[in-house]
């Protein structure tokens, strides 16, 4: 017998002093300052993380190579 497991949605409020399109602006195009480097999915190390500033933009992330 198969089972699916609801896993509940994780949400994280932080409140600051900037209009709502600065902090935008903020988290998303200055993500690589804030995001860590070791927080991904995959075997490669992050180079840089980027969020596409528009509705419907992806969110990215390059990859070191691991070649030498």
């Amino acid at each position: 017998m198969n089972k699916t497991i609801q896993i509940a949605p994780v949400r994280k409020s932080v409140v600051v002093q900037a209009t709502p399109q600065r902090a935008f602006e903020v988290f998303t195009a200055g993500i690589d300052r804030w995001w860590p480097k070791t927080h991904g999915i995959g075997a490669a190390p992050i180079r840089e993380s980027i969020i596409e500033p528009y509705v419907g933009g992806r969110c990215r992330k390059h990859r070191r190579s691991r070649r030498a």
